[in-house]
């Protein structure tokens, strides 16, 4: 495959995954929009909340998604058994990896028991990451004239 068609490749992954975020956090938005308390924020307030989600999640899928999904695809380039979970793994494990640094940096609290509470958004991360490896087999697949 040569690099426009991997550019092509990536950027479309990019852009279902960015797609897949901006609507789950613009049904988020309308969610929090209809359960406003009394002196909360303003619907102005997360309208702009969306926007501003959307154009900065843009810059990290392009910034973290791609470098790894170009990993992914250099580790499974002689197409080794199971290369779709090798690099689905790829793809989850450096999210999940990267969600835990990010929960270990900003303090996530700890439940009674003692265990690391994991937030609603480190699963969304996860779900960017795996829409982006989806996305990403899917246009492999299409382009070599099969589909899942």
């Amino acid at each position: 495959m040569n690099v426009k068609e991997i550019i092509r490749r990536k950027l479309f992954s990019t852009f279902v995954a960015w797609g897949f975020f901006a609507i789950y956090s613009g049904l988020y938005t309308v969610y929090e929009i209809l359960h406003l308390e009394p002196y909360s924020l303003t619907p102005d307030d997360l309208l702009w909340f969306w926007i501003y989600a959307a154009i900065i999640s843009a810059l990290v899928i392009l910034g973290i998604g791609i470098p790894v999904s170009l990993l992914s695809d250099w580790v499974t380039r002689n197409n080794p058994p199971f290369r779709r979970f090798i690099a689905f793994l790829i793809h989850a494990g450096f999210m999940i990896a990267l969600m835990f640094a990010i929960m270990l940096d900003s303090g996530v609290g700890y439940t009674e028991a003692g265990y690391r509470m994991v937030s609603i958004q480190a699963f969304m991360y996860l779900m960017i990451a795996i829409v982006f490896w989806m996305a990403d087999e899917y246009y492999r697949k299409r382009k070599r004239g099969c589909v899942l």
